[in-house]
């Protein structure tokens, strides 16, 4: 088994390394989708827990899966997107938000198991997303 296709394995079955602030030096970052798939995320396969889990092309084989807000900020963003019946449990073949830039930026919350605060990396909110990519549109730019 290739090391790409291992990666893609581990992904499939939810252990891969997930994309977090220390990928981004602990800053805002505006990154690239290279793929997106549709995952159940319960635990021990009880009942449902669907996310999207996006991977970036700045970052091969790294998983960001995306919570509830951050695909409405993505929807709003990028264009509209629901996931079909065959989206499920798969990596989406064609999207139209592939190859489209993402503003992330580190956010704290607390576990929720432990109530213990945590940095994340999230989907910019919408605000802070504008200023993030006017500020990477015009280093762009020159």
């Amino acid at each position: 088994m290739t090391r790409t296709e291992e990666k893609s394995k581990r992904s499939m079955y939810g252990y891969a390394e997930k994309l977090s602030p220390d990928h981004t030096d602990g800053k805002p970052a505006v990154l690239t989708i290279a793929t997106i798939a549709v995952r159940n995320f319960a635990q021990g396969g009880k009942g449902e827990d669907w996310k999207m889990v996006i991977t970036y092309d700045e970052f091969p084989g790294i998983e960001h899966p995306i919570n509830r807000t951050s695909w409405k900020t993505l929807s709003d963003k990028l264009g509209k997107w629901e996931p079909s019946d065959k989206d499920f449990g798969n990596v989406v073949a064609s999207h139209p938000w592939m190859g489209k830039k993402v503003a992330v930026a580190p956010t704290v919350q607390n576990n929720p198991q432990t109530g213990d605060a945590v940095e994340k990396l999230d989907v910019a909110a919408p605000k802070r997303w504008d200023k993030l990519m006017e500020s990477y549109n015009a280093k762009a730019s020159k």
